[in-house]
């Protein structure tokens, strides 16, 4: 490529901070700007005073300053449909990475991915979709479970609800179909509790190909030890010996190249980020959910061990010629842990100042901001539930997750009643 690229960047969470950092390592790049932003994305790039639900306000942007590249991190900024809008645009110099609105479907409705699914032929749990509280209690009287109750739109990770017993099955229908806590919709899926490994795999299509990179391990419940509510993803690790490559191919193959091969021949194709949730099961993988876009925490994981040029990568991926070669990753392991301020996920409460943040020195520690603002004596705080994301590359997974937790404490990064959990990644191994 002879030119270099400007980029824009959607979104100003830890997985923007984490885009923005990686971008701004390409040779390729010119200028890199990211809107919203936060007070880590400065790091990278310009910021721009346009909220990522301002479809008409990023269009507007990308013409006035010539963007040839917008990277969409966030869903709801899918949803709205601004990558069918710069589509829209018909030039050959202004790309977006990116599916479009019908296309996100696959993760701003649930029940639409189940059809998706099985029209497609890949597999996935049990399923049963309800309009009606009264026909999803009559179904949860008549069979046993235990089951996974999920409300089918945009949820940021929290409506999900699984369940032990009847009653907290009742409850999960009031909560979903009957007081509508989750603004979703009025549909709820009642899926079979799987048992397994649960394991995070995203690839990145050009519409026609799909290539997977390393998978990660989410850890989505708030507590240690896999207790607690759901939550957008409380840390996750990622290592080359993870998985077989047998498992990697069947999964690329079986999974999400049938999911972009079914997408191309019915709809425009699926340019950007697929992610598959996997479970592991004794009797077989299945297909959990998916995502249109690059998971968090996992970007902040994976992205660290990248070696070839992302730019690159994604730009190919946007003009539909797939770069392959710059699929290449450290053989080093990765662990992030997340922090996160009191009452997340329910009533997160913020405004606590954040101290510690200069006393990051290892270069294999990166500290990629979420939630968090700047005050005008330049002090940042917490501005969101999940607040930062402290992310350590090492030999080993025992030493990544000893680099990433060595950050946190009374001396290093800490905010007033802080939580985040202890049991990222494995100890022993």
């Amino acid at each position: 490529m002879e030119r270099n690229l400007k980029t824009l960047v959607i979104g100003s969470g830890g997985r923007e901070d984490a885009l923005a950092w990686k971008i701004s390592q390409s040779p390729l790049l010119d200028r890199l700007y990211i809107t919203p932003g936060n007070p880590g994305t400065r790091r990278w790039g310009e910021s721009v005073a346009v909220k990522s639900d301002d479809i008409d306000g990023i269009v507007d942007f990308i013409r006035s300053n010539k963007i040839n590249l917008t990277v969409i991190g966030p869903e709801a900024t899918l949803a709205a449909g601004l990558a069918d809008q710069i589509r829209l645009l018909e030039d050959p110099n202004i790309r977006v990475y990116g599916p479009n609105r019908r296309e996100a479907r696959i993760e701003t409705s649930k029940a639409w991915a189940i059809w998706l699914m099985q029209s497609a032929g890949i597999p996935y749990p049990i399923t049963q979709i309800f309009t009606e509280p009264e026909l999803a209690f009559k179904f949860l009287k008549e069979n046993e479970g235990p089951f996974v109750y999920k409300a089918n739109g945009l949820t940021s990770g929290k409506g999900v609800i699984v369940t032990e017993t009847k009653e907290e099955g009742e409850e999960a229908i009031h909560r979903i179909l009957v007081n509508k806590e989750f603004d979703s919709g009025d549909i709820l899926l009642i899926q079979e509790k799987l048992s397994g490994q649960e394991v995070s795999v995203m690839g990145i299509s050009d519409g026609e190909t799909i290539k997977i990179i390393p998978p990660a391990v989410d850890h989505k419940r708030l507590l240690d030890q896999n207790r607690g509510p759901n939550t957008g993803g409380m840390g996750a690790y990622s290592v080359n010996d993870l998985y077989s490559q047998r498992f990697l191919e069947w999964t690329q193959n079986q999974v999400l190249q049938k999911a972009v091969d079914y997408i191309r021949k019915n709809y425009p194709p699926y340019i950007g980020t697929l992610y598959a949730g996997l479970m592991i099961t004794p009797k077989g993988v299945k297909v959990l959910e998916f995502n249109a876009r690059f998971g968090d925490p996992e970007t902040q994981t994976q992205l660290p061990r990248l070696e070839g040029d992302f730019l690159q990568m994604l730009w190919s991926a946007a003009e539909g010629k797939l770069d392959k070669s710059q699929f290449k990753f450290s053989p080093k392991a990765a662990v992030t842990t997340i922090l996160t301020t009191p009452g997340y996920p329910e009533k997160p409460r913020t405004g606590q100042i954040i101290y510690g943040l200069d006393t990051v020195t290892d270069p294999d520690v990166l500290v990629f901001h979420a939630g968090t603002t700047q005050n005008p004596d330049g002090s940042t705080v917490t501005s969101g539930g999940r607040v930062l994301a402290i992310s350590a590359i090492g030999d080993t997974l025992i030493a990544a997750r000893k680099k990433a937790y060595s950050q946190i404490g009374p001396n290093r990064i800490h905010f007033d009643k802080m939580h985040y959990r202890t049991d990222i990644a494995p100890q022993t191994t």
